[in-house]
């Protein structure tokens, strides 16, 4: 009269892949970064991992307690020990919840580590462009002051020339008048 223990449920579902963010992210990221994504990664493999230990022993305990059931051993036994699979599935998505957390808070500084050297790197090359544009200006102010002096000397000979003219018709005047 024996009883077959009720056959074991399907594997559970697998357990979704790190996220496709940290793949695309991973493309041109740093070492530093791309040993951080590691750790990422390696943590996702660990808790899967983790995760499908604790199913298979949910799954071996509850196989057990179906059998002690059959077998007419104190259901007390079997309470308490729905009790202890409760709180355990609580403390693991506790657990779950906290990586998850993690993970997330370590994403966020590292997308605040590489917003503030963007910023840095677009600030130094504000202040190249600006020194840049100050010797630009600085040349142009000294070529504007070059030309301004040679126009005045140009002046000033044209001036000269036209008043050493005018003194030679002068004298050919006066010579002619004689």
């Amino acid at each position: 009269n024996q009883i077959e223990p009720p056959s074991p449920s399907p594997s559970p579902l697998p357990l979704p892949s790190p996220l496709p963010l940290h793949q695309e992210m991973q493309m041109d990221q740093d070492p530093q970064q791309q040993q951080q994504h590691a750790r990422i990664q390696q943590n996702q493999q660990k808790k899967e991992a983790f995760l499908r230990q604790k199913q298979q022993e949910k799954e071996q305990r509850r196989l057990e307690l179906h059998i002690q059931q059959e077998e007419g051993v104190d259901n007390h036994e079997g309470k308490k020990e729905e009790k202890e699979e409760e709180e355990e599935k609580r403390r693991e998505m506790e657990q779950e919840q906290e990586q998850e957390r993690e993970m997330q808070l370590q994403m966020q500084m590292q997308l605040q580590r590489q917003k503030e050297e963007q910023q840095q790197q677009q600030q130094q090359r504000i202040q190249v462009q600006w020194k840049k544009d100050e010797v630009v200006q600085m040349e142009d102010r000294e070529r504007i002051q070059q030309n301004q002096l040679k126009k005045e000397a140009f002046l000033r000979q044209k001036q000269e020339e036209q008043q050493e003219q005018e003194r030679e018709q002068g004298q050919q005047q006066q010579q002619q008048q004689q």
